[in-house]
């Protein structure tokens, strides 16, 4: 670097203050990396050279990514404690949730992020609005990228999966249900809401009423529900195959 200023190398020059500026950045030091980058991008605009801009202007605007994300991490994992305030009237559902399933970024130990992923999962009760609750989490997630006007935030919602709502027609299945599976278990079965994730809803949506019923313990953490050791008793699934088999009968008229 020495020798191209006293030679009067500005092009030279502009480019080992930019490799500096590289390597401040892989050190973790952005506040001197973006110091030496402003440099050598301006001794380039002297120069009138496009090649190390194109560059370095890429440069200028790292910040660790990281560290950003970490804020509107905090940010949502507040806003996660406030959703047990809403309640849901639906038997057996509680309350909304929200949970980070997936985080990714960077490249390697050595080199700051310069951009981080990360996808929510964000549960909704049957009394919310599925829209209403979008615009509050990108108005959260915006608002919490407010204090670096460096950070770029690009939001996209991969799936919206509304709450399953009964359909008219729905209690009469249920009922026969219900009644095939107090005759078969000897124990009366509720109507309750499970806070599941299912293509039923699809069913729903089109005006097919939908009851949902299967095999298994009574509760998702008696089965361990997606977690070690997911299990099914056999007597169960056959109590269940049974109990479908005569409700469907019932249904069809053929008792």
């Amino acid at each position: 670097l020495t020798l191209y200023r006293r030679a009067g190398d500005k092009w030279g020059a502009a480019f080992a203050v930019g490799i500096l500026g590289w390597g401040a950045i892989f050190q973790g030091e952005l506040v001197f990396a973006r110091k030496l980058l402003e440099e050598s991008q301006a001794l380039i605009a002297e120069v009138g050279d496009r090649w190390i801009p194109g560059l370095n202007l890429r440069s200028l605007g790292l910040i660790d990514a990281l560290e950003s994300a970490n804020a509107i991490l905090s940010t949502l994992y507040a806003h996660r404690a406030t959703l047990s305030r809403i309640r849901s009237c639906t038997d057996g559902i509680v309350s909304p949730t929200l949970n980070v399933g997936l985080i990714k970024g960077g490249i390697n130990t050595n080199v700051v992020p310069d951009q981080v992923a990360f996808r929510i999962d964000r549960r909704i009760i049957p009394e919310e609005n599925p829209a209403e609750v979008e615009s509050e989490l990108r108005a959260l997630i915006a608002a919490s990228a407010e204090h670096n006007p460096q950070i770029k935030i690009e939001v996209r919602r991969l799936l919206l999966a509304e709450p399953l709502t009964p359909r008219p027609g729905a209690e009469r299945i249920a009922h026969a249900i219900q009644r095939r599976a107090k005759e078969v278990l000897g124990i009366e079965v509720p109507t309750a809401g499970v806070p599941l994730y299912t293509d039923a809803r699809h069913y729903a949506a089109a005006g097919i009423p939908i009851v949902l019923y299967g095999a298994g313990p009574r509760s998702i953490g008696e089965a361990n529900a997606h977690n070690a050791n997911e299990n099914l008793r056999l007597e169960d699934l056959r109590a269940a195959t049974k109990i479908v088999a005569l409700a469907a009968a019932d249904l069809l008229g053929n008792t």
